[in-house]
């Protein structure tokens, strides 16, 4: 699942080459909403599959003390790539345009996926006979609702920043470049 989950948001990114080319508006807005959106069930789906080897690989080593370490580092470093993730990209996208961040990270991604299925382990007979028991808890109607809702607020509070602030960025009195720009997010974020 691992591999797939890459791979798929790899493939979702660089598919946002095309967006600036779509004849309409609709047509724009419409293929960056399903392609933003395929993508972010692609990140879902790495983070979950990546913290769950990190879990077994512990438990596996006989070191089950330092699982919730090793998930702190997972997550340290998940942080400092959404820290730098708008500063890269501001810089690239004043380096080449709109497509040149896609084109690097879609690139990357993909690479990412090709490496993680020639060196991570096959987990298919790592798999439980047994149905997970976050299932069960997901059925509590209060726990799924809930989690759906502080998610939603999470993300919403994450990323109202840059297509709502931006603009105005950019423009006087600001005049900010897209590097700078990413800095601003880089903090904001971080």
């Amino acid at each position: 699942m691992l591999v797939c989950s890459i791979l798929l948001q790899g493939i979702a990114l660089g598919a946002f080459l095309i967006v600036d080319q779509l004849p309409s508006r609709a047509a724009f807005v419409g293929v960056s909403v399903g392609l933003r959106l395929a993508q972010g069930c692609a990140a879902a789906f790495t983070e979950t599959a990546a913290g769950s080897m990190i879990m077994r690989a512990a438990v596996k080593a006989g070191a089950r003390d330092m699982a919730g370490t090793l998930l702190g580092w997972f997550e340290a470093l998940r942080g400092t790539g959404g820290l730098t993730g708008p500063l890269v990209g501001g810089f690239l996208y004043e380096a080449g345009g709109f497509a040149l961040p896609f084109k690097v990270v879609g690139s990357v991604i993909v690479g990412a996926a090709a490496v993680a299925g020639l060196l991570l382990p096959s987990a298919a007979a790592d798999v439980p006979a047994k149905p997970a028991p976050i299932g069960r808890v997901l059925r509590i109607p209060a726990v799924l609702v809930g989690s759906c809702i502080f998610i939603a607020i999470v993300l919403i509070a994450v990323s109202f920043l840059d297509p709502s602030l931006q603009p105005h960025l950019a423009l006087p009195p600001y005049n900010l470049s897209s590097g700078q720009v990413g800095l601003i997010f880089a903090g904001a974020l971080g």
